[in-house]
């Protein structure tokens, strides 16, 4: 529910020159969604049909389904404001209510009895329905209103919020495990070599070649010294990189856990060749 603020046409001192633009920018912001209930505070003495602030809610609520108007200040022209707020010139969807504002000293009790008063006796006052006038009639209205925009609104909020999360989940879980610790980081690093061994594996042990021109160059003793000398380079390496990560593992790391991060170079034969 948006209370709109007063317009600032004319900068004073200490304000920004675009002031004017700054705060219809700000309304059309918060009153442009359509779950936004649009409060739209006016004065009696007001003409509704070019006030500025009826003109931005009328333009993103066309039928002013969302709009309610508050008539402030009856008791300083009162003459009129019936035929105003009955006529409804510029579609008001939600309707008017009509207040006397509370001033100087008086105390809320006071306010109110004032403005029931008033509502009752007064020759022009009085003729408006009892519907449209008083505060109190506006706090439950808002309630009203209030409560019929949460149930119509919220489901579809609630799908937005849904949909918006699992695309979020979806595109986290395209990402790459986040390491918030040394030993996940060992544990993610000896995986990847793992996964290189294996691959390694079957290219020279199984000798699986994806295309016959690598065959081709190497065959015979050839490819048999080849063989032998990456699985002794690899054999070295690996043992190298697995004694490091023991050596960096934390202390209180026991030592099943620590042969769980270690990896064993004898998957690659003996490893002789240089």
């Amino acid at each position: 529910m948006v209370d709109l603020p007063g317009i600032t046409r004319v900068p004073v001192r200490g304000q920004p020159e675009n002031i004017y633009d700054q705060i219809k920018d700000m309304i059309m912001k918060y009153i442009k969604p359509d779950e936004s209930i649009i409060l739209n505070v006016l004065s009696t003495s007001t003409d509704f049909s070019t006030c500025e602030s009826i003109s931005m809610s009328r333009s993103v609520d066309k039928t002013g389904e969302r709009t309610l108007a508050v008539v402030t200040k009856v008791d300083m022209a009162p003459e009129g404001l019936l035929e105003k707020v009955t006529a409804d010139d510029v579609d008001i969807g939600l309707g008017y209510v009509c207040v006397r504002n509370r001033i100087r000293d008086e105390t809320y009790e006071e306010a109110r009895a004032i403005a029931d008063r008033l509502f009752k006796t007064h020759p022009f006052l009085s003729k408006i329905d009892k519907s449209m006038v008083g505060i109190q009639v506006l706090a439950d209205k808002l309630v009203q209103i209030q409560a019929i925009s949460i149930a119509r609104n919220l489901p579809v909020i609630v799908k937005k919020i849904d949909d918006k999360l699992n695309s979020y989940l979806s595109e986290l879980n395209k990402l790459p495990k986040t390491l918030t610790t040394v030993a996940e980081a060992m544990t993610a690093f000896m995986q990847i070599i793992e996964e290189s061994k294996e691959s390694l594996q079957k290219i020279l042990l199984k000798g699986e070649m994806t295309s016959s021109r690598v065959t081709d160059k190497f065959c015979g003793e050839k490819w048999r010294e080849f063989q032998a000398y990456l699985l002794g380079l690899l054999s070295r390496k690996i043992l190298s990189a697995s004694t490091v990560c023991q050596k960096s593992m934390p202390k209180s790391y026991s030592e099943d856990e620590r042969k769980v991060h270690s990896l064993d170079d004898g998957d690659f034969g003996n490893g002789e060749a240089d």
